[in-house]
C-alpha cells in the first residue's frame, strides 16, 4: 500500500492503511468545504521552475485497504482537476514554477491534502491510497488525545547524500502550539518512542497542530543536516510550506537529511 510521497522511489508507501489506524481523516462527500479547507487547496504563487513551461503529472489512486482502483476520484493541482479512470489513473498538464497544495477527493472516501509543491518537470506521483469512510469510522478513537479542532501532518524522513540513515532523527513543527508527536515502529505509532526508526514508511505523525497558518518542519539527527528548502526531487520541488487543516483531514510532508 502506498502513502504518497511525491515521485521518490522510497516514497511509495506500503502501509498507508496503518497510518490510517492512527488518524481520523475527513469525510469527503462532495459538499462545500469550509474556508480553511478551501484555502488549503488554493494555488499559490512561487516555485522553482520557469513560468509558462508545462509538466505532465500522472499517478494512480487506490483504496488503501483493498488496493483496488478508486474510480472517479478528483485530483486537483494548481486549480486544474482530473478524474481517475477505470484503472484509478489520472494524467494532466500543469504549469511549472507555480506552487500549489494538491488534494484528492472522492465520495465515500476521506480527503488527502499535501505539502506545497511545484512541478519542475514531468512527474509520476506514484500510487496514492485513499481511506474509505467505513474503515475511517473504526479508527477514530485510536488517538485518545487527538483534538478535532486542530490539524495533523504525516511526516516522512528520508536520508540522501552523505547521511547514512534516518534512524535516530527527531521531528518537530513550528509553531509547536499544543502539537504531539507519535513515532512509528513496525508500521504503527509507538507512544513511548522518541525518535525515527529506519525504514518506517511513516516516520512520525505530528498532530494537534495549528491550522490556517504555515508550519515549518524541522528534522534533526546527529551527523546529518536537514536539506534546506526548496528541495527538488524527481521533478517535484518541495517549497517547505506546510498547511494543516482542521482535524478532518491529513497533510503529508517530507523532510530530507543530508
Amino acid at each position: 500500500m502506498s502513502l504518497l510521497r511525491v515521485g521518490h522511489p522510497r516514497m511509495r508507501w506500503s502501509i498507508f492503511s496503518l497510518l490510517a489506524l492512527v488518524f481520523p481523516l475527513a469525510a469527503c462527500t462532495g459538499a462545500d468545504v469550509g474556508a480553511d479547507e478551501k484555502d488549503m487547496a488554493a494555488p499559490l504563487q512561487g516555485g522553482g521552475a520557469p513560468r509558462n513551461a508545462a509538466a505532465t503529472v500522472t499517478g494512480k489512486v487506490v483504496d488503501a485497504i483493498q488496493r483496488t482502483a478508486v474510480v472517479g476520484a478528483t485530483v486537483m493541482v494548481e486549480g486544474i482537476t482530473a478524474q481517475t479512470d477505470s484503472a484509478g489513473r489520472f494524467s494532466f498538464v500543469v504549469p511549472t514554477g507555480i506552487a500549489a497544495r494538491p488534494s484528492i477527493t472522492r465520495v465515500g472516501y476521506a480527503q488527502r491534502l499535501f505539502e506545497t509543491v511545484s512541478a519542475t518537470g514531468d512527474a509520476d506521483l506514484g500510487t496514492l491510497p485513499m481511506l474509505s469512510l467505513s474503515i475511517q469510522a473504526q479508527l477514530r478513537s485510536f488517538l485518545g488525545d487527538y483534538d478535532p479542532s486542530l490539524g495533523a501532518v504525516a511526516v516522512r524522513v528520508l536520508p540522501r547524500g552523505s547521511c547514512p540513515t534516518e534512524a535516530g532523527a527527531t521531528v518537530s513543527v513550528s509553531p509547536a502550539g499544543s502539537s504531539k508527536i507519535a513515532y512509528f515502529r513496525n508500521g504503527l505509532p509507538a507512544r513511548g518512542s522518541t525518535d525515527v526508526q529506519a525504514g518506517e514508511e511513516t516516520s512520525a505523525l505530528v498532530y494537534n497542530v495549528a491550522t490556517a497558518q504555515p508550519l515549518a518542519l524541522t528534522v534533526a539527527r546527529a551527523g546529518c543536516s536537514m536539506a534546506t528548502y526548496p528541495v527538488t526531487d524527481h521533478g517535484v520541488t518541495r517549497t517547505g510550506a506546510i498547511f494543516a487543516s482542521k482535524g478532518d483531514s491529513l497533510t503529508f510532508a517530507t523532510g530530507f537529511l543530508e
